[in-house]
């Protein structure tokens, strides 16, 4: 009897085995109350005693009467460190009906980072929507000021005006933009700094009232060139982009080159030897030019395809045999071509070749649009056929001048014999 008491005695001094990590999912919304068509603000906070390895879960609500407009329903997420107790996330809802509601979740887990088994207690948020009931939050999305840092915008700021222009120099990279709100408990989005690019920017500053209305102020920078670069082409002025940003060509890497004493980007291949610059016409078309560095010079970069053949029309100083130079207008633009006649439908171009870097003469059908590697015996034919041509005009025109001479002296003839 003895060894039983001291058995039982040993078995009720072992420590009970328990759940030794706990875990919270804490939901909160603000504001708690809202009408119909505002926003809510959710957060969903989950955290540990211990650190977390990952944890996963579904947003439950009441889809008639809550709309999901910012944010996933499904969020998995695993920590980055070892010592990570706790994580944040925000959505945002719209109230599509009135009633009560609540803000949960379902088919949630959380893991400890050591595996070790944790309970979790879920808390969930309440929410309360009415129709036309008036609650007590503020409406007004209103700015009282929006400045730029060091810089004016026009027209003057006035909190019933939503559209500015900024104008400044293309040195400029960054801006910083402060604006305030006129009631404190509104939310501003797009303060602070802002990159910019070369050409227009466009920079949106929302106001989201207490009640979850917005309102956005829009302000376009407008980068004006403190140096601008022209040049001249074929009788028309055209500006130098001194930053591409949008253009680009395939194959072809950016790299920096002296213009006019002036530092711009450009794009360079090597295969092709090619350099490209960008060009803004008067019009504000943006474009692609071959610069020739040697010789100064600008030609329009089309890359003209068909089937295997892939070629790029340059300038040169060659000249095609019995080929006389044209102008011909070609993908939007206009290229020095060469033919046997104006009426020919053959125009041979200078050309590299992408696929191999190689230069040689092309011919492109301007019907047809298709091309292929220069045949003189092509021009040849072409020749032949125009001679024939001609000489068949000349038979005619000799047979027409016989055929009228006999005529006349046939009247002449006929004529004399009347008188007598």
């Amino acid at each position: 009897m003895k060894k039983y008491l001291l058995l039982i005695t040993m078995m009720a001094l072992l420590p009970i085995t328990a759940n030794a990590a706990n875990a919270n999912i804490d939901i909160s919304a603000s504001p708690s109350k809202a009408n119909v068509g505002n926003k809510i603000n959710v957060s969903v906070n989950v955290n540990s005693t211990t650190p977390i390895g990952y944890y996963e879960y579904t947003l439950n609500y009441d889809h008639e009467k809550l709309e999901l407009v910012n944010g996933k329903s499904y969020i998995i997420e695993y920590a980055d460190t070892d010592n990570t107790k706790s994580f944040k996330k925000s959505f945002t809802f719209k109230v599509k009906n009135k009633g009560s509601n609540t803000i949960s979740v379902k088919s949630y887990a959380v893991s400890a980072a050591n595996n070790e088994s944790m309970s979790i207690t879920v808390n969930p948020a309440s929410i309360n929507s009415s129709g036309n009931e008036t609650i007590n939050q503020n409406d007004n999305n209103n700015l009282s000021s929006l400045k730029i840092e060091n810089y004016k915008i026009e027209p003057t700021f006035n909190k019933n005006t939503t559209n500015y222009v900024l104008k400044i120099e293309d040195d400029i990279n960054e801006i910083n933009v402060i604006a305030k709100a006129e009631n404190s408990k509104a939310t501003i989005a797009g303060n602070g700094k802002h990159k910019l690019k070369q050409g227009d920017n466009r920079i949106e500053v929302t106001v989201t009232s207490e009640s979850g209305k917005d309102k956005t102020y829009t302000i376009k920078v407008r980068l004006i060139e403190k140096k601008p670069i022209t040049v001249t082409i074929d009788g028309k002025n055209y500006t130098v982009i001194k930053k591409l940003n949008k253009l680009t060509a395939e194959n072809y890497k950016t790299t920096n080159i002296i213009l006019q004493e002036n530092t711009i980007e450009a794009l360079y291949n090597s295969k092709t030897n090619l350099t490209l610059i960008g060009l803004k016409d008067t019009n504000g078309k943006e474009s692609l030019y071959i610069y020739d560095i040697e010789n100064e010079t600008y030609i329009p970069y089309i890359e003209i395809k068909y089937n295997d053949i892939s070629i790029v029309p340059i300038k040169t100083d060659e000249r095609l045999k019995n080929n006389s130079k044209y102008f011909e207008t070609i993908e939007g633009y206009e290229f020095e071509c060469y033919k046997v006649s104006e009426s020919s439908k053959y125009c041979n171009l200078y050309a590299v070749n992408t696929d191999t870097g190689e230069t040689n003469w092309y011919t492109y059908n301007l019907e047809d649009k298709t091309i292929e590697e220069y045949n003189e015996n092509i021009d040849n034919n072409i020749k032949k056929n125009n001679k024939n041509n001609s000489n068949i005009l000349i038979y005619i025109l000799s047979g027409s001048t016989l055929l009228f001479g006999i005529l006349t002296i046939i009247f002449a003839i006929k004529s004399g014999k009347k008188k007598r």
